[in-house]
């Protein structure tokens, strides 16, 4: 990735695709996998504004960063946020990833401020017709700490979901 002065190669290899297998499996274990109770005191965590502490992952056999989660949900559209509706969402985004793991896909990464990477691959979830969608980063910072941050996004930005709110009996809005 880059050079300092001296010509050696300072640079770490990052595989992107087996940290968000990492994420992944991290979040399949926390939330779907875990006993609910268990599972429902992380989320209460992460929905307080906190982060949950993972524990640490060796990169490219030379550093150890710590890994965290973490979850914005003040994009959430509509009342009644809770450990069910997101559990909804996370399966739809995990059963999202695995599909394209399995078809070796495109994990339609974007790249993000502060080092971070954007896993544009979203769990959508309908609750009293309202969409909502979930999708996760990747923030690698400057490699000491890694944080997978869940963040629900506006619905908005995906015109396909207002079309599908439109009742079938009348035509669309011109």
């Amino acid at each position: 990735m880059s050079n300092d002065d001296t010509g050696t190669d300072n640079a770490i290899d990052i595989n992107l695709l087996e940290l968000i297998n990492i994420a992944a499996n991290s979040m399949d274990q926390l939330f779907i996998r875990a006993p609910k109770e268990q599972a429902k005191t992380i989320f209460k965590t992460l929905k307080n504004g906190k982060t949950h502490h993972l524990g640490k992952v060796k990169i490219a056999g030379v550093i150890e960063p710590t890994v965290s989660i973490n979850l914005d949900y003040s994009e959430f559209c509509g009342p009644g946020f809770n450990f069910d509706v997101f559990t909804q969402a996370l399966s739809a985004m995990l059963r999202q990833l695995a599909a394209k793991f399995k078809a070796k896909g495109d994990m339609n990464i974007l790249p993000g401020e502060n080092n971070s990477q954007l896993i544009h691959v979203p769990g959508i979830v309908k609750t009293a017709d309202q969409f909502n969608v979930l999708v996760f980063a990747i923030e690698l910072g400057q490699l000491q700490s890694i944080n997978f941050r869940l963040m629900f996004i506006d619905p908005e930005q995906y015109p396909e979901l207002s079309t599908a709110q439109q009742p079938s009996d009348q035509p669309p809005a011109h």
